[in-house]
């Protein structure tokens, strides 16, 4: 039975994504601008602002957008859910996993499994022509484990970051937590 939920959960999630080309999450266009009434809490700089998704999707509760500082133009896209255990964070993320491999086989480059620590690990799905990459991540907190599926515009982040930092509002390597190139 739990498998059967977690099979029609990752349906229902990438059924609502682009087909092929990892262009769209929840929505969302990567190197679209993003509009002020989708804001639900807009931080300083690049975020992540919380934003609403125009496309839902059961495997995440929460979306937020990296932004570039002046155009305000879409570069990252985070789904992020969270569970009680490492365990059930993995068995989502592998339902997720299962369902990109087919829907991006055609453009995916490079599948590569990570381990950071005992407390995240994850897989990457790159599409090096495209410049755009997945990343699913389970990252495990003292109260929660955390879910993140993240869809990134590689070079519109490089840009981003560097326009950040030249603006002078990049004072730290890292804008917010949780961000990764």
């Amino acid at each position: 039975m739990k498998i059967l939920i977690m099979t029609v959960a990752g349906c229902l999630f990438f059924s609502q994504c682009a087909a092929g080309e990892i262009i769209e999450a929840f929505g969302y266009l990567l190197g679209a601008r993003l509009a002020a009434e989708d804001v639900i809490t807009r931080r300083e700089g690049i975020g992540p602002h919380d934003i609403l998704p125009k496309k839902k999707a059961r495997t995440v509760k929460n979306v937020q957008a990296y932004t570039t500082p002046e155009s305000n133009v879409i570069f990252a896209i985070d789904g992020l859910n969270s569970f009680s255990s490492m365990a059930a964070c993995e068995t989502m993320a592998n339902t997720i996993s299962y369902f990109l491999q087919k829907k991006h086989a055609d453009v995916v480059d490079e599948t590569q499994p990570f381990e950071n620590s005992p407390s995240e690990k994850g897989i990457s799905y790159s599409d090096r022509d495209g410049g755009r990459n997945i990343t699913i991540t389970c990252t495990d907190h003292p109260t929660e484990t955390v879910l993140s599926v993240r869809y990134t515009d590689v070079k519109l982040a490089e840009q981003a970051m560097k326009d950040w930092k030249e603006g002078g509002e990049g004072k730290e390597e890292t804008p917010a937590p949780g961000l990764r190139l």
